[in-house]
């Protein structure tokens, strides 16, 4: 059986503060990203953030920044780390710092087999072979195979958060005694499923969601309620990965708001036909630059990519 809340003891269950669950649905890439789990955060007596493949020393960093035992710029030089290569790590511990809130980890830990296994996902690539047909196979399989890592990681989310609330709890004799809880659970957009999960359980949970979908997110919303993704997405996907490769720096370079960088690949991407991805599909095929082979279609379809977080903001507003 599923650990859930609904396994807990009756007797212990009995013991515990009235628990509500909010679960904030954002990006969580660069500072600009903690700003509105902050909010939420002011108000929560317990935080978990997303952390997978987190360490035991992750947590107690966390911890003794929320305890004010180290502030993040010590934590920081101590570990020989960056500000710059971490933002959202870093402006994630400022939020928590000085707060004496309990922190917990649910996400899958280092150890865990689904760590590994996203590891070696994330060096795939989709490499441009065979037929068109073959090409859009493979993103399916491709979206398919990390849908499923993301649904078995929810799962041990599931399981863990009694458990751990639970630990809290006898950790922290003084919250234990509260009529009442609220625990903040900040998440990527595309764990919708797991707020599904918890309200079937039984849990007193709510959710806030950030939208910040791309094609490829829509493909592995798609699989992990149980759905499938047509050709028509799935070219979609294809030409959105090409994209995000030929066109990162720019992109990065033009704004630190993911939101927004996922709305101009969407808003260009989305005026590409499906015999347009195809031709696109040939032409790397043939060895051409990706760079310049889509720098080309731009130009034929009147499209100007922004030069200026200026120009950035008219192109998404027009």
């Amino acid at each position: 059986m599923e650990a859930g809340k609904n396994d807990l003891p009756k007797e212990t269950e009995q013991l515990w503060p009235k628990i509500s669950i909010h679960i904030l649905y954002a990006p969580h890439a660069t500072e600009r990203d903690v700003e509105p789990i902050r909010e939420k955060f002011i108000v929560a007596d317990i935080y978990i953030p997303e952390a997978e493949g987190w360490t035991n020393d992750q947590l107690q960093a966390f911890r003794m920044v929320s305890e004010g035992e180290i502030t993040p710029a010590q934590l920081f030089q101590s570990q020989g780390l960056r500000r710059v290569d971490a933002q959202h790590f870093y402006a994630s511990l400022e939020m928590v710092r000085n707060s004496h809130k309990p922190i917990i980890f649910i996400d899958v830990p280092r150890e865990h087999k689904n760590v590994e296994a996203f590891f070696k996902w994330e060096k795939e690539s989709i490499r441009v072979h065979g037929s068109f047909d073959d090409q859009l196979q493979r993103v399916k399989d491709w979206v398919k195979e990390k849908a499923e890592m993301e649904k078995e990681r929810e799962d041990y989310m599931r399981s863990m958060l009694p458990i751990k609330i639970k630990e809290i709890l006898n950790e922290y004799p003084d919250i234990k005694r509260r009529d009442s809880l609220n625990i903040l659970v900040a998440l990527g957009s595309q764990h919708t499923r797991l707020y599904s999960k918890l309200k079937q359980e039984g849990y007193d949970v709510n959710k806030e969601e950030i939208p910040s979908y791309g094609f490829f997110d829509k493909g592995m919303k798609a699989y992990m309620f149980g759905g499938d993704i047509d050709d028509e997405l799935a070219a979609k996907i294809f030409l959105e990965e090409e994209f995000a490769t030929a066109y990162k720096k720019d992109i990065n370079g033009l704004t630190d708001n993911v939101i927004n960088r996922l709305h101009l690949k969407q808003k260009i991407i989305s005026q590409f036909s499906f015999t347009e991805a195809e031709e696109i599909f040939g032409a790397i095929q043939e060895g051409k630059n990706l760079r310049v082979i889509l720098d080309l279609k731009l130009k034929e379809k009147g499209i100007k990519f922004p030069q200026s977080p200026a120009q950035l903001f008219h192109f998404l507003r027009n």
